[in-house]
């Protein structure tokens, strides 16, 4: 992405802010880069950033935009850790798991383990007295047998946050039922194992939160509330990330004065993916802190029904924390109780 365009995608995600209902003086907006790899581009992100900050004057829905970079971290270095946490911009580095093992598949260009160069970077961190960026890890059958390796290196390198990835299904390459069930315990047993810590894991406290609060988390993913933009390095304009590969994701581009993703019928269609809309998800126990998942999985897991499917990963996984959730706070009583 060019720096024009860049500036471009800036003004059409402000102008998106001020058509729709956000409050600009309480409401948080959030501008993730990812990729590829989008630390290949990194003087457009400080532009960006920079650019978005000049701005606010001019532009106050804009006063509570928030930065994050999802990365693979091999390109992070002193100069680049300092800046970013200058600018506030969270970091979340991708990794396949805490070994050299787990993350096989990972290699840098020349075909190098990139593990060993996260490892460097997290001490990097730990040498400038920065906070540690976040982890977005992709939950591999290796990783999820491999709970000590886990907490060994989160309190090694003081991480405070985490993002689980619960594998994808590829066409009929779709996971067991008893690796999703699997890899649901293990973010239950992280959680379990680290909250004494102040660990946060997005994926668990999203619906720990909603139980908490009695609230309806309505969606899992920016896309099917209706309040995520993709801009593409050439100015297209989507909606998921997950089919940037697709053409029937870019239905506008930044060009168009008139986009409106609030009113068009491409953004209501994604806003009403969700579980309560679906009529086998209405009787599930579930159904209040689900969020619903992804609909691209879905799709690939059931071929030729469309984005109208529910993600098996988001059910199980879904069910099995709110089984644990209520155990736990059923614990929790019963301790309170036999102290008094």
């Amino acid at each position: 992405m060019t720096k024009g365009v860049a500036e471009k995608a800036i003004d059409v995600f402000a102008r998106q802010l001020e058509l729709s209902s956000t409050n600009y003086e309480e409401e948080q907006s959030d501008i993730i880069f990812f990729g590829g790899e989008p630390l290949l581009q990194f003087d457009v992100l400080v532009h960006v950033v920079e650019r978005v900050r000049e701005l606010v004057r001019k532009r106050p829905i804009l006063a509570h935009t928030q930065f994050a970079v999802i990365t693979n971290g091999t390109l992070l270095d002193e100069r680049r850790i300092l800046k970013l946490h200058d600018l506030g911009v969270a970091v979340s580095i991708s990794i396949d798991g805490f070994t050299e093992e787990a993350n096989e598949m990972r290699v840098d260009k020349a075909g190098r383990p990139a593990y060993a160069r996260v490892i460097e970077v997290l001490e990097m961190y730990a040498k400038l007295d920065v906070p540690a960026p976040s982890l977005s890890v992709t939950l591999s059958e290796k990783t999820i047998d491999d709970l000590p390796h886990m907490i060994e290196l989160v309190r090694k390198y003081r991480v405070r946050g985490f993002g689980y990835n619960v594998l994808l299904s590829k066409g009929d390459e779709e996971k067991s039922d008893s690796y999703y069930r699997k890899a649901s315990q293990f973010i239950i047993d992280s959680f379990v194992a680290l909250r004494g810590d102040g660990v946060y894991e997005d994926r668990i406290m999203r619906k720990l939160n909603a139980f908490a609060s009695a609230r309806i988390h309505f969606s899992d993913c920016g896309a099917t509330s209706g309040g995520q933009i993709l801009f593409a390095p050439d100015g297209r304009i989507g909606i998921c990330q997950g089919l940037m590969a697709e053409g029937e994701n870019y239905v506008a581009d930044i060009w168009d004065e008139a986009f409106d993703a609030n009113r068009h019928p491409f953004w209501r269609k994604w806003a009403s993916l969700v579980p309560l809309n679906e009529e086998s998800c209405l009787d599930c126990v579930a159904l209040g802190i689900c969020g619903g998942g992804c609909p691209v999985n879905a799709r690939a897991a059931n071929p030729g029904k469309g984005l109208h499917c529910i993600d098996r990963r988001s059910c199980i996984h879904a069910k099995k924390t709110l089984e644990f959730l209520i155990n736990d706070l059923y614990e929790i009583a019963i301790r309170k109780e036999s102290v008094r």
